[in-house]
């Protein structure tokens, strides 16, 4: 190039870009089943449910199971038809805290549902509630790994599916870091309810 006062004068500029490709025709929009446009329902479909997790008290420290009292019954004031407990309710798996959960979870209404049982109707004083655990309920005091032996003692099988109203739930372990480390019977199972989902038409 050449440079003189006040200007620059390149002899050339090249640039390369990407080529021009032809951009596909988008499909027309269509209605989702699963998206309600305007927040309603039917009112035969119309209900909602909570998840409450990361509470994490301890035996030792339990003030925070005050936050989980008030949590849950804030929760009851808005008349969810269940509550999924999505794990870290307590900070270490030991059998202490897990024995403190169930107390805790208690007194916050949960009417808390086995693996395998048929769920109680809401009341004025109780809604009903499945827990999962999360990767806390699997750690010792020092924070390292441990099991999820105290809350499966308590609890049973840490992980489970359910239908309510036409919805499908499952609920994996993943405690451990992974579904397979946590628990590799759980795949098949996985497996199976999603694949009958497709073919049940009352999912």
């Amino acid at each position: 190039h050449l440079q003189a006062p006040g200007e620059v004068v390149f002899k050339s500029i090249e640039a390369d870009v990407a080529p021009e490709i032809a951009t596909p025709p988008l499909e027309p929009l269509r209605p989702d089943p699963l998206i309600s446009p305007d927040g309603r329902f039917d009112r035969d479909d119309d209900w909602t449910f909570a998840t409450l997790s990361d509470v994490q008290f301890t035996a030792v420290s339990q003030e925070l199971t005050k936050v989980a009292i008030a949590s849950l019954a804030r929760i009851r004031r808005d008349r969810p038809d269940l509550v999924v407990l999505n794990g870290d309710i307590v900070d270490t798996g030991s059998a202490a805290d897990i024995a403190l959960a169930r107390q805790t979870l208690e007194a916050g209404g949960c009417d808390l549902v086995a693996v395998d049982e048929t769920p109680p109707a809401p009341t004025p004083g109780t809604v009903p509630c499945y827990y999962v655990p999360g990767n806390h309920e699997s750690y010792l005091a020092n924070g390292s790994q441990g099991t999820l032996d105290a809350w499966i003692a308590e609890f049973g099988r840490p992980y489970r599916t359910f239908d309510h109203k036409g919805t499908r739930f499952i609920l994996l372990n993943s405690a451990i870091g992974t579904l397979r480390s946590s628990g590799f019977d759980q795949l098949p199972m996985l497996e199976q309810v999603l694949q009958d989902a497709r073919r049940n038409r009352d999912v």
